[in-house]
Order: structure tokens, then C-alpha cells, then sequence
């Protein structure tokens, strides 16, 4: 494999560095590093160990088992039951392989923490129980990725543990402090605990450090816009979203909220036409299921349910 980098200072355009590198693709983490290391040297910024470290931990030395972790984002990242369950397998395939991966133990432990959050398990209490162990295997294995952290920030706004959910968002962000996952983990949890304006500064971070972030990511950040009363803006974030992900249960929710949006904001006929879309998609949903949906989202209070429903009803959405 051949790779080509370049560092080039984005405000003049003017190339600072370029190196390209002929290796075997066994090879290709040792060339990840070798290039960072470069760049730290062109900027003439010197690392610390925990960056070192941090870097170094976002991989493993197993290339196969990187491989079946990326394939596994891919599929986690729809937000529906079947890929979570394919996710599953790939990250299972890849621990096989690097039983200390600390980012694969983490996944894996998303994709059951998923399963309660949606209302896919047949046994919660024990699907959360996995999503726990894998927590703190992760995070003894090593503390130092944020991943771990996000996984258990999420347990515990599921538990309603808001505190503690904020503070492992907060250690997320210590342990990668550039890193959108680790960022929108922490906005999140903030959303939920009913700081939404808190978490709107978080995403506009986020979506600044990565333009072109996992598509879940601009689905958060209307949330929050949304509990911030700004409506306008965040109806174009769930569009955005809807752009990217039309189908699954993360779509649903995009959808509801968009209907709510605007309705807020007086635009009926368009509500309606998210609602018809809606039906197309899953001709049985209700405003029922959609109560039922937004129940198991780990919110501090739930009482906006009552007004976002009858909304839902006047959109034409079925009982």
C-alpha cells in the first residue's frame, strides 16, 4: 500500500509537509504513527505521554481485528435492530482476535446498552448488566479511551443517574478532548438532564471539529436545539439528518421531533407531510408507540411527552 500525506495551513493554503510512504498493509498502524509523530514535528509540538498514549490506544496491533471494529461502525451507526445485531458479531470477531482491544469492549458494550434504550432486548435488566461489565472491563483494561467512559455515561442515564452520567461525559472528554463522540456523549447526557443550552454549546464544537460526523450526531444536536426552544433551527438539523438516515428507530424519532418543530412554529401542512412520511415507512406506528418511544429516552422529565403527543394527534399521526 502506498500512503500519501499532507499538511497543508488551511487559512493560506500554503503546504507545510508532505511525505508518502510504501509499506505492507500489516504495517499500516506503524505508519499511522510514524505520520503523527511527523506532523507533531512540522507544528513543532511536542506530545505528552497521555497524548502518546491516547493515540496509541485508539487501535490495536491486530489489523484484522481494526477492520471487523470499522465494519461494526458501519452497521452500528444505522440505528436499527438488525445492523446493532450484525455490529454485535463484528466486534465479538474482532475481541476474538485482541482480547484487549479497550475501543471494541466498549462497542460491544453499546450495542446491548442500545438494545434497552430502543426497546429491542427480550431481558433489559440483563442487557444492561452486559453493557455494564463491558464498561468496566474496558475501562480497566484502560482508562484512557474515551469510549469506555461514553458507554458508561450512557448506563447511567438510563439509570437516571444524571450527575454521574454528566461526569463520565465530563471524563469522555478529558480522555479525548477533540473527539465528536466524546463531546456529543457529554452534550447529550447534559440534553437529557435538562441543560439543553449547555449541550447546544457542546455540538456546535462538535460539528465544527467534524463537518462530516456520524449522522446520529446532527440528530442530537436538533435535540437539543429543539429544548432550547429553537425550532427553526433545529427542524434544518433534523432534515439534515433525514437527508443521510431515512429509515430505522433513530429516524422515527427524528421524525416526531420534526412534526413537533413544526408545529411550534405554525407550519401544519408540513408537519403533515412528515406524518405521511412516517406512515409510509411503518404503516401501524401510533401516537401510542411514539409515547412509548420517547418514554424509554433517559430524560429527567418526561412531561414534554403530553404536549409533543398532542401535537403528533393534530399532524394527523393515528391514535
Amino acid at each position: 500500500v502506498r500512503v500519501t500525506a499532507q499538511l497543508i495551513e488551511a487559512a493560506t493554503g500554503k503546504q507545510v509537509w508532505a511525505e508518502s510512504y510504501d509499506r505492507q498493509l500489516q504495517d499500516i498502524l506503524a505508519v499511522q504513527d510514524e505520520i503523527s509523530r511527523k506532523i507533531a514535528t512540522e507544528l513543532g509540538v511536542k506530545l505528552s505521554w497521555g497524548e502518546l498514549f491516547r493515540y496509541k490506544a485508539l487501535s490495536t496491533d491486530n489489523y484484522q481485528a481494526l477492520d471487523f471494529y470499522q465494519q461494526a461502525d458501519v452497521h452500528f451507526t444505522r440505528l436499527e435492530k438488525g445492523g446493532n445485531l450484525r455490529a454485535r458479531e463484528l466486534l465479538e470477531k474482532a475481541l476474538a482476535l485482541d482480547p484487549d482491544f479497550s475501543r471494541a469492549i466498549a462497542f460491544l458494550g453499546w450495542t446491548h446498552l442500545l438494545e434497552v434504550m430502543y426497546g429491542w432486548s427480550k431481558d433489559p435488566a440483563r442487557s444492561l448488566a452486559l453493557a455494564e461489565e463491558l464498561a468496566q472491563r474496558a475501562i480497566a483494561v484502560d482508562d484512557r479511551v474515551y469510549l469506555g467512559h461514553t458507554l458508561q455515561a450512557g448506563i447511567h442515564g438510563v439509570k437516571g443517574n444524571f450527575e454521574q452520567a454528566i461526569a463520565a461525559g465530563e471524563r469522555a472528554v478529558e480522555a479525548s478532548p477533540n473527539h465528536v463522540i466524546a463531546i456529543q456523549s457529554l452534550a447529550n447526557n447534559l440534553t437529557f438532564a435538562g441543560r439543553a443550552e449547555e449541550a447546544v454549546v457542546l455540538y456546535r464544537k462538535a460539528l465544527r471539529l467534524s463537518p462530516y460526523p456520524p449522522s446520529y450526531i446532527r440528530g442530537n444536536a436538533g435535540r437539543a436545539h429543539y429544548f432550547t426552544g429553537n425550532h427553526e433551527e433545529a427542524a434544518k438539523t433534523f432534515r439534515d439528518y433525514l437527508a443521510l438516515q431515512k429509515q430505522g428507530a433513530k429516524a422515527r424519532l427524528m421524525r416526531l421531533y420534526l412534526i413537533a418543530s413544526y408545529m411550534e412554529l405554525g407550519r401544519e401542512d408540513d408537519a403533515r407531510e412528515v406524518v405521511e412520511d412516517l406512515l409510509e415507512l411503518k404503516p401501524d406506528f401510533t401516537v401510542g408507540a411514539a409515547v412509548k418511544l420517547f418514554k424509554r429516552r433517559p430524560f429527567k422529565d418526561h412531561s414534554f411527552v403530553k404536549r409533543m403527543s398532542e401535537q403528533w394527534r393534530q399532524a394527523g399521526l393515528p391514535e
